[in-house]
């Protein structure tokens, strides 16, 4: 189940965490 979660992908853009480190841009902020 885990490894699962561990796959998928997460949501685009930069959220309270910090910017996102894959460098994509939400469609809320484009």
């Amino acid at each position: 189940m885990l490894l699962i979660f561990y796959l998928l992908d997460g949501t685009p853009g930069p959220n309270k965490y910090g910017p996102d480190p894959k460098g994509r841009v939400s469609a809320a902020a484009a």
